[in-house]
């Protein structure tokens, strides 16, 4: 027979079972929900800048220039620098679009900027290096001809190509030559600098690699015809394309050709490298993934390709036609689109959260 006191006795532990569980359930950690940064993609449309908040499909601001803009915008500390053919050189707060500071080159400046160290670098019909926070112009260098060739900084050394054949080695502090490397042609492809070697290509088919400490000559590989796409260097391997309709992968150290692979149209573009892809275009008609060792086909995607694409979160982001497109880099599928009247005419740059993602080819000078 069940008492009182073996009843009190029972609701007692009960009690103190109820409350151990309580207790700790209460204490367990609750699932922590992670929310997808939202992307800005920045880029132009024609004469006008365009921040485009990529997550929510609304643009978020759009700055007028006084001309068109072939250049990519360099994104640093928050700024976007881009230069115009209304001879000005632009700093753009990037969460505002509200200006900065404006410089007045005289000429168009042709080819995008780079900042290191505090300085914005550009070309045009010199380059210029400006302080980047207020664009006070701290240096000119003057070549014989005009600079279509981004620059490239590198241990306190600027690289540029010219039309006067000429790749420049520049003291980025001065503004004082230290070197200059003759080619036999202008020269419009972007260097890139890796492990001590600049990397550049010519209009006379050739692309060159030379010690960035001497300017001299380590190797040159010539293609079939001009090549005006900048070189990209990863695991070793310099990837380039040409008007030769092919793109090249040649070993970094020796200059032999490793593969090459055919397309139907000029190569002008850069490639980009990410996770063992190299992803490029060739002249406005395809958009191509090739396993970078190889060079063997992954997928490709058949249309009016405007822009050298940017690899994100695994996709490919590129311009194409009226459109901003996005593809999974594995298979190719296209997975969204953001219509732009009139186009995105320059390569965009991505941030989250105000800061710079994504693997880029190395002619867009995206630097923190």
């Amino acid at each position: 027979m069940v008492t009182t006191k073996d009843m009190i006795k029972k609701n007692r532990l009960l009690f103190i079972l109820v409350s151990f569980l309580f207790l700790f359930t209460s204490c367990k950690k609750k699932p922590v929900i992670e929310i997808a940064p939202s992307i800005t993609a920045y880029f132009t449309n024609w004469g006008n800048i365009i921040a485009l908040n990529t997550t929510t499909n609304t643009r978020q601001w759009t700055f007028k220039m006084g001309e068109v803009s072939f250049g990519t915008a360099m994104i640093a500390e928050g700024i976007l620098y881009l230069g115009s053919y209304d001879h000005n050189l632009y700093a753009i707060d990037i969460s505002t679009g509200q200006e900065k500071w404006t410089y007045n080159t005289g000429r168009n400046v042709t080819s995008s900027p780079t900042v290191a160290n505090g300085v914005v670098y550009a070309g045009g019909a010199a380059l210029l290096a400006l302080e980047s926070k207020t664009g006070k112009l701290l240096w000119t260098f003057e070549p014989k001809e005009a600079i279509y060739s981004s620059p490239a900084v590198a241990n306190g050394v600027v690289y540029v190509g010219s039309y006067d054949y000429n790749l420049y080695a520049i003291k980025a502090a001065t503004g004082e030559k230290l070197w200059e490397f003759s080619a036999n042609d202008m020269i419009y492809s972007s260097p890139t600098v890796n492990n001590g070697t600049v990397y550049f290509g010519s209009n006379d088919k050739k692309l060159y690699a030379v010690d960035a400490l001497t300017g001299m000559k380590k190797w040159e590989f010539e293609a079939g015809y001009i090549i005006f796409s900048s070189p990209t260097v990863a695991n070793g391997i310099v990837y380039f394309g040409s008007h030769d309709d092919h793109l090249y992968a040649l070993n970094a150290v020796t200059g032999r050709k490793l593969w090459s692979f055919a397309t139907k149209g000029t190569v002008v573009k850069s490639p980009v490298v990410s996770n063992g892809v190299v992803y490029f275009s060739d002249n406005f008609e395809k958009l191509y993934a090739l396993d970078a060792a190889t060079g063997q086909e992954r997928w490709s995607y058949k249309s009016s390709i405007r822009t050298d694409p940017i690899i994100a979160n695994g996709l490919v982001y590129v311009g194409i036609d009226d459109k901003l497109c996005t593809f999974d880099c594995l298979d190719g599928t296209k997975k969204q689109e953001y219509e732009i009247v009139n186009g995105v005419t320059t390569t965009p740059v991505l941030t989250a959260n105000g800061r710079v993602i994504g693997d880029y080819p190395s002619v867009s000078g995206v630097r923190q």
